[in-house]
């Protein structure tokens, strides 16, 4: 598996046994990259909960 290029979300398998995502849904008031964490038992629910943060560049809780 290749890693994810710079500034682009990725998901990986944790050593909890739970996937977990890394999403990129845009830029803070200071510059930084605003970045959000999703995880879940299966990898289909973390694709699915980050392509749904990144189309909509809001907070996943």
């Amino acid at each position: 598996m290749a890693r994810a290029g710079n500034r682009q979300s990725s998901v990986y398998l944790g050593k909890d046994a739970h996937w977990h995502g890394r999403v990129t849904v845009g830029r803070k008031v200071d510059g930084t990259l605003d970045r959000r964490h999703v995880m879940s038992k299966s990898k289909g629910t973390v694709v699915a909960k980050g392509s749904r943060a990144e189309a909509a560049n809001v907070a996943v809780r």
